[in-house]
């Protein structure tokens, strides 16, 4: 596994065991939006590797897949939640 990969994970990993923390703070509508912030640095920077010559490093990537795998995490719950409530 990549560096974004492994970190994502470890991110929607610990999302998922500190729910009990956050869940009453946490409007779905809030985590939502709170979701799509988080992931728009790591969306920025595979568009900009993709397009242009820029090559990220391992602690860019490392800090971007922290952020998705919260906010993935993030937008999951908050589509479980619309969907069953």
């Amino acid at each position: 596994l990549c560096a974004r990969c492994t970190t994502m994970y470890l991110g929607g990993i610990l999302t998922t065991l500190s729910f009990p923390l956050w869940n009453a703070k946490v409007t779905a509508a809030g985590g939502l939006m709170i979701g799509v912030l988080l992931i728009t640095p790591a969306g920025i920077d595979g568009t900009t590797q993709m397009f242009t010559k820029r090559e990220s490093n391992n602690k860019f990537r490392v800090a971007t897949g922290f952020l998705l795998g919260i906010g993935i995490t993030l937008i999951c719950w908050w589509g479980i939640n619309t969907l069953l409530i």
